[in-house]
């Protein structure tokens, strides 16, 4: 799955301002997703723990 994904960092001052604004709303996706899954997670321990 990951085996054409490159470990290596793009050169962000080469990266053009339409690159820039597609990473931020990616990661700021990304987050949002992680956020969310943790809450859930932790309401669902909660709930089976009880």
């Amino acid at each position: 799955m990951f085996q054409n994904a490159s470990l290596k960092m793009p050169d962000f001052d080469k990266l053009s301002l339409e690159q820039i604004s597609t990473y931020q709303r990616t990661a700021y996706r990304v987050g949002w997703w992680i956020l969310a899954s943790t809450i859930a997670c932790v309401i669902v321990l909660i709930c089976l723990n009880v």
